[in-house]
């Protein structure tokens, strides 16, 4: 049977814009958060529903700002943040709708 090399690559923007975090469960601590580094991105703040790990994920992972509510995270993120929306099935919908006019997400 011939082997075979599988040579992937994705060409990374050029500008680099902050990630918010819309929950912090353990998708986003086992696949995004070291996906974000490994490409260079840096995020910004994030917002959990559970306090607790939102601050144990900003200190493991060096997130500079942990929002008290959604809202916050929505109103004072940065200008051109795009959000990682990363939240159970049921509660998507819910937020979707809250996300400031074209911003990417």
């Amino acid at each position: 049977m011939a082997e075979y090399t599988v040579t992937q690559g994705v060409e990374l923007p050029e500008k680099r814009y902050p990630v918010v975090s819309i929950g912090a469960g353990g998708i986003v601590k086992d696949s995004h958060y070291p996906a974000y580094k490994k490409a260079g991105f840096s995020v910004a703040g994030l917002y959990d529903i559970n306090a607790e790990r939102a601050a144990e994920m900003a200190t493991s992972f060096g997130v500079p700002i942990v929002y008290d509510s959604l809202d916050a995270a929505l109103t004072e993120s940065p200008a051109e943040a795009i959000f990682d929306v990363a939240l159970p099935a049921n509660a998507i919908l819910d937020v979707l709708p809250r996300i400031p006019d074209g911003a990417a997400c």
